[in-house]
């Protein structure tokens, strides 16, 4: 970074990179493209740990920060898939569409916000934000309303996203409304309730 120049270069995806994230330490990096894999890579020396091939594009990526675990979304397969790199296995698939990942410090708690566009849907796509154990894919809870990007605190007890809503202004042009995201959210991440409103 101080010097900018290139150190290594890291080969082997057969399409588009979408996502890079980098694990704690030097533990290395996750890369994901529209190949449909998932390459978690060691940093020294370079080269691929782990190879995962997945059903479509893989469009969200989140790791906790011990790098244990890393959350992968394929908008093919409509599923997430979390890998435990302390074990090398992968858990039961996740099922749902999300656009944003992100994972607690501890890789105890894995939240993903659903489309915006639900909000278009019946009750039961509303847009929201889903909570899950990563280690075996149980959901916790769901907090309605909360969107991506998503922040855990670093305690974990609370999260940070963008508040959604659908609003009718104008019902001519808009006659199903319209989508504002306006507000900054803090919910606590147990029960759910809105701690904080930033406008």
């Amino acid at each position: 970074i101080r010097s900018g120049r290139e150190t290594g270069v890291y080969r082997g995806h057969d399409d588009s990179v979408s996502i890079v994230c980098l694990l704690p330490g030097e533990l290395g990096f996750v890369s994901s493209g529209y190949d449909g894999t998932v390459r978690i890579w060691d940093s020294l020396p370079p080269g691929i740990k782990i190879r995962h091939e997945s059903e479509g594009s893989v469009y969200a990526v989140a790791t906790d920060r011990s790098g244990r675990f890393v959350a992968a979304w394929q908008i093919g397969a409509a599923m997430i898939n979390v890998f435990d790199l302390k074990n090398g296995s992968v858990s039961q698939p996740i099922t749902g569409t999300v656009t944003h990942l992100a994972m607690n410090r501890d890789g105890t708690v894995l939240a993903g916000s659903a489309p915006i566009d639900a909000l278009y849907k019946s009750v039961e796509g509303e847009c929201g934000t889903h909570f899950w154990n990563p280690a075996n894919g149980k959901e916790l809870r769901f907090i309605a309303g909360l969107a991506g990007p998503l922040l855990f605190a670093p305690d974990g007890q609370s999260i940070l996203g963008v508040q959604a809503r659908l609003v009718v202004k104008d019902k001519i042009l808009f006659p199903d409304g319209e989508i504002e995201r306006r507000q900054i959210m803090v919910c606590d991440t147990k029960t759910g309730e809105t701690q904080i409103v930033l406008s």
